[in-house]
């Protein structure tokens, strides 16, 4: 009897077979893409978790976890937090709301307060977390002057311990703005060029992606860094890495929050004298724009704590018409007011 008579065709058979297995090889092949795309996410967000339990010598990984746990955070999916909380680092589920960190109004009180001074002023403020900054006002970049010291203090702590000496440069540098002190720290990660590129590569890791003039100063200035066009939001995404311990181990960070908290009495203007909170860092900036006279660029950043891991970070600035110092610093209170008056601290945690 033909074994075609009754069923399928041999060759109907054969044809099915063969189909069958290209839609295995097919689905296998999505299924390998699929899991190898998480798979990597994964390897890399180990790896990272690893690097930050084993020691803080291997800053690529950090940065590379905190990329990862980022875009994940937008895109809605959940990956492991950090270090399980070992450095104070938030994970994607607890980053705060960039609109929960102002009070209702917020934004009309400021325009009412930008039209009533006779300045340009601007400011930048985020919770803790991982929230984009809100920013206002017509000034919202500017020279950094010494509001930098505090960045190339950091960089300095992660090449290795402080001696004794750079201890005493990094408090004078940040309590008392001195130029020298800093100056002395910023020679010490090599040539202009070199140093430069060591601070902003720590800013970059901040999610601050700031270009470090290396410049010669102009007339009325004293460092090439000083003339670094630093935005407020970039100002602000640093000083929140650092309040957050992604810069800097804990102890380390302590270090330099209590320098920030510790600044001398001739500059406890703007967010300390605001009656903002008892927990407040801050490091100002100021200098001459155009000319050794002015106008004069005045602009301070605050980091703003309720509790350890709970607070804000803001970057105010101002610049008077009159092109004063003085008066900058006059507008400057004012909108440390602002602050006072509409931002919340209870709106993030690291």
């Amino acid at each position: 009897m033909n074994s075609e008579q009754y069923g399928w065709p041999r060759w109907a058979k054969v044809l099915l077979g063969v189909l069958i297995v290209c839609a295995g090889v097919v689905g296998g092949l999505l299924l390998h893409s699929v899991f190898t795309d998480v798979g990597d996410s994964r390897t890399k967000v180990a790896r990272a978790v690893e690097t930050k339990s084993s020691g803080p010598n291997n800053r690529q990984l950090e940065a590379e976890l905190k990329t990862l746990q980022r875009e994940q955070a937008k895109e809605g999916s959940a990956l492991p937090p950090a270090s399980a909380g070992s450095n104070g680092t938030a994970s994607p589920s607890s980053s705060g709301s960039s609109s929960a960190v102002l009070k209702p109004g917020a934004e009309q009180n400021f325009n009412e307060l930008e039209s009533s001074l006779g300045a340009e002023i601007g400011v930048s403020v985020a919770p803790f977390g991982w929230t984009a900054p809100v920013t206002f006002g017509h000034k919202t970049t500017g020279h950094a002057w010494s509001s930098l010291k505090v960045p190339i203090v950091v960089t300095v702590m992660r090449q290795g311990p402080l001696s004794p000496e750079q201890e005493a440069q990094a408090s004078a540098a940040i309590t008392a703005s001195d130029n020298e002190a800093a100056a002395a720290l910023f020679a010490s990660l090599g040539s202009t060029a070199e140093a430069s590129a060591a601070v902003e590569q720590v800013l970059g890791d901040s999610g601050s992606f700031t270009e470090v003039t290396e410049s010669p100063p102009p007339s009325g200035a004293v460092s090439t860094w000083g003339q670094t066009d630093w935005s407020l939001e970039g100002s602000v995404s640093f000083y929140r890495a650092l309040a957050c311990e992604e810069l800097l181990g804990e102890t380390e960070t302590d270090y330099v929050l209590g320098l920030m908290e510790s600044v001398i009495s001739e500059q406890q203007w703007g967010l300390p004298s605001a009656g903002i909170s008892d927990m407040v860092a801050i490091k100002a900036g100021w200098g001459p724009d155009g000319s050794a006279s002015g106008p004069y660029l005045v602009r301070q950043a605050g980091i703003l704590r309720s509790s350890e891991h709970m607070g804000a970070i803001v970057t105010i600035a101002a610049q008077d018409a009159s092109g004063s110092f003085e008066a900058g610093v006059q507008d400057l209170e004012a909108v440390a007011g602002w602050v006072a008056q509409n931002v919340r601290l209870d709106a993030g945690s690291c």
